[in-house]
């Protein structure tokens, strides 16, 4: 997971500058708090036994996972990649 953030932070800054990597890591940072006060805000993907996908922009999903009241972040999947590859 790391790395695809990672990736898509070297993305952003090489593409549009600092000003959009830090309002990007803001959204990002945003969602997360909101995860973590409420872990059931976004609902299952179909077919995924318990992996929920929070969008975090238009472009940015967070995959990720609630077991024994833990949250388990699995994937930060950028879009403009193959929609086809999300987790599953």
């Amino acid at each position: 997971m790391q790395r695809n953030y990672d990736a898509i932070i070297s993305q952003i800054e090489k593409r549009f500058g600092v000003k959009s990597t830090r309002k990007f890591e803001n959204a990002v940072g945003r969602a997360l708090d909101l995860l973590e006060s409420n872990p059931e805000i976004d609902v299952l993907k179909e077919g995924n036994k318990g992996i929920r996908a929070l969008t975090v922009n238009r472009l940015t999903q967070i995959f990720y996972v609630v077991q024994s009241e833990r949250i388990f972040v699995l994937d930060i999947f950028d879009f403009r990649k193959d929609p086809m590859k999300q987790p599953k």
